[in-house]
């Protein structure tokens, strides 16, 4: 049975006392499409790399312990310091079990990173289950932390971007720069997690857009991506070291960057033909950038992917622009008949439901623009929709009645997924 081999995995990774203990939690459980963290696994290898025993524990480990059995990892591992990646749908399971990571083990230091920290990491430790958190990119914050506690070098106010408890009273510290050379870290070790069916890879941080529902404001920092050369690098070893036959690229803009694109595309087919190796992968794009540059869809298609995911938001032009999305419908309609004509893929258009100044007329405009690509790519073309989600630190979240709109839960209680109707 499944659950018995996530059993037996963990059993595999938790033989020894740990430094640090990185756990990735979801509000559900998919065995496809709970990913962990590709930031928190970042993290997670850097600081083995200096020389930190490290554990991971993601969605479906957790899914697969009972809580007695949690309580019996933690106290044979033992970490000193447990990162957690906050979210507005997670924070209070996050909470639960940081709070049960007190109780089994009160040496251990709680340590926030993700949106939320990057928000209000005041607020967050105003809970006594959270020690520390991380505003911006954790991978060197983690690793001092842990020169820190761990080996009594350093100190707390010398460490940049972090936020603490010290003698009852919170202080943040300012915060450093960026990586900006991405190229500098090291691959993602997904030993740390156990290979099953494929693998997921971060190609780039931020994003050059400003679309008035997305949480991409909150990490500060320019729009960063790595070399061509070192993602396909890090593609084909774990190809190769894992047997798999599938990848997903994490990016929410993977294919923008037309030049970038071509390399890596061009990389990936190289690769196939020399080795033989057959695989395929899932990115995502901007409509208006493939509309601009429609082969980049071929040389994707010809390195491998399967899927494609475009945010088409809405049927309404109007609303659209209410996002600040900068993309217009006839790109959607230009890019959908491109791969229909292409063939050997599938086309996931995303759409919003709920927006700015939603009415019976824009709702309608969507469904008949839904149905319109359905009918131009039969086969192709996938319909996927969501509610407006009021994320925190967004425009709509901080002025909703600008867009005619009325938060019903503002702490996201009330439903299970982010997918659920919060506003009205």
């Amino acid at each position: 049975m499944q659950v018995d081999k996530i059993l037996q995995n963990i059993a595999r990774r938790q033989d020894d006392r740990v430094d640090m203990l990185f756990i990735h939690v979801d509000n559900f459980y998919s065995l496809y499409y709970s990913l962990f963290n590709a930031g928190l696994l970042s993290i997670a290898t850097v600081c083995r790399d200096a020389g930190f025993r490290v554990k991971c524990l993601s969605t479906s480990d957790l899914f697969g312990l009972t809580p007695a059995a949690l309580k019996s990892f933690v106290q044979r591992t033992r970490p000193g310091l447990v990162g957690f990646y906050t979210l507005s749908d997670n924070i209070q399971a996050v909470e639960r079990y940081a709070t049960w990571m007190k109780a089994w083990h009160p040496e251990c230091r709680i340590v926030l990173g993700g949106p939320l920290a990057n928000i209000d990491p005041e607020g967050l430790l105003a809970s006594p289950s959270f020690d520390l958190a991380v505003r911006g990119e954790g991978e060197y914050v983690m690793r001092d932390l842990g020169e820190y506690f761990l080996r009594g070098k350093g100190t707390l106010d010398s460490i940049d971007a972090l936020t603490y408890k010290l003698d009852g009273v919170v202080r943040t510290n300012p915060r450093g720069q960026v990586i900006r050379n991405l190229d500098q870290l090291p691959f993602p070790d997904h030993d740390l997690l156990g290979v099953r069916h494929g693998f997921h890879i971060s190609t780039g941080r931020g994003c050059p857009y400003k679309c008035i529902f997305c949480f991409q404001k909150v990490h500060e920092g320019p729009f960063r991506f790595r070399s061509a050369p070192n993602v396909v690098a890090e593609i084909t070893s774990r190809l190769e070291k894992y047997d798999v036959k599938s990848f997903y690229i994490t990016d929410d803009v993977f294919a923008v960057n037309y030049d970038r694109v071509r390399e890596i595309s061009r990389r990936l087919k190289e690769y196939r033909a020399n080795t033989g190796r057959d695989f395929v992968f899932f990115c995502e794009g901007r409509a208006e950038v493939l509309h601009r540059h429609p082969d980049m869809i071929d040389m994707l298609v010809e390195a491998g992917m399967a899927r494609l995911q475009i945010g088409i938001e809405t049927g309404s032009q109007r609303m659209l622009d209410e996002y600040r999305k900068k993309l217009r419908l006839e790109h959607v309609v230009s890019t959908v008949q491109h791969a229909a004509r292409l063939g050997g893929l599938t086309v996931a258009g995303n759409f919003i439901l709920g927006g700015p100044h939603e009415t019976e007329e824009t709702f309608q405009q969507t469904l008949d623009f839904a149905k319109d690509l359905l009918r131009e790519a039969p086969g192709v073309f996938e319909c996927v929709n969501s509610f407006l989600t009021p994320l925190p630190a967004t425009a709509i979240a901080e002025d909703p009645d600008s867009f005619g709109l009325r938060i019903l839960d503002t702490e996201f209680l009330t439903g299970m997924t982010l997918n659920d109707a919060w506003c009205e």
